[in-house]
């Protein structure tokens, strides 16, 4: 058996105070981030399988799309740090980003699992296709709002 170095320790210790700080930023690792995360490997995965599968493998396009799920994460610690100023402790704001995360990218996984002739069941496009459109409704709902609030403050209504 090796021994445990103090180098060894160091590094344990710096992933360990990472993973724990990111747990934090996302305001936990409950069911519904853990469902979120798994939506984003799994539409990454695929959507590198199905571009191999046909020959259309990218590594710019791979690139961008890592970058775009680093960013969805990004709107998980936004919309924490949005409820805690708000005072939301049902943490409306991350549950309502995460909900779309899990829509968007339970979607797309779909689209890639078709794109390589795989038939999975249509009730499970149904049930992500229902979320996506309820996320981008309430979505244009508070745009609209806010839009109509804008508005009134500027005296064009």
């Amino acid at each position: 058996m090796k021994a445990v170095t103090v180098q060894d320790s160091i590094q344990w210790s710096v992933i360990g105070w990472a993973a724990a700080s990111f747990a934090y930023l996302v305001g936990g690792v409950d069911q519904l981030f853990k469902a979120a995360a798994i939506a984003i490997v799994l539409d990454y995965v695929t959507g590198l399988t199905q571009a191999k599968y046909n020959g259309v493998f990218s590594s710019r396009v791979m690139l961008w799309g890592l970058i775009r799920k680093v960013f969805m994460l990004s709107a998980v610690i936004l919309a924490v740090q949005v409820d805690g100023i708000a005072g939301n402790a049902e943490a409306l704001f991350r549950k309502f980003t995460l909900l779309g995360i899990v829509a968007i990218e339970g979607v797309s996984f779909y689209e890639n699992l078709r794109r390589m002739d795989v038939r999975p069941p249509k009730a499970l496009l149904h049930a992500l296709k229902k979320m996506k459109n309820e996320y981008d409704k309430n979505d244009t709902r508070k745009l609209n709002r806010r839009r109509s609030t804008d508005k009134k403050e500027n005296g064009k209504l």
